[in-house]
């Protein structure tokens, strides 16, 4: 068997085959845009990321945590949300604020487990 320049070139005895089968084609995992939303109290300079064990949440790397944009605000509590295509499947994630001086604060409690498909279930709204 010989491969170059991209063909394949295979040497037979007489009287024999060979069959081939290519590996099947598989695409890129299919993804859907989640919303997500959060109430949080935070202080000026400091926002609201999410992060988890996803490539489009940042495997757990902060440098690499989305961040969420204020909406409506109330004092110092606002809805943050954003917009983020995840593949199909399950997700880990916490919510973090990170302030410009790079102090972090993490979401209290277990990571939130997100059931990605077609009809996403909301999780809790709020900061913990």
């Amino acid at each position: 068997v010989l491969v170059s320049g991209g063909k394949l070139r295979v040497g037979l005895p007489g009287r024999s085959a060979v069959i081939l089968v290519p590996r099947p084609w598989q695409a890129s995992p299919k993804k859907i845009a989640v919303s997500f939303q959060v109430e949080a109290s935070t202080y000026w300079g400091q926002n609201v990321y999410v992060t988890g064990n996803l490539a489009e949440l940042g495997h757990w790397d902060l440098s690499r945590a989305r961040k969420l944009v204020p909406q409506s605000c109330s004092g110092q509590t606002c809805s943050w949300t954003t917009s983020i295509d995840l593949p199909l499947g399950q997700a880990e994630l916490k919510y973090v604020k990170i302030d410009e001086s790079l102090d972090v604060v993490w979401e209290q409690g277990a990571n939130r487990v997100l059931q990605v498909s077609a009809g996403v279930t909301p999780l809790n709204p709020y900061f913990r």
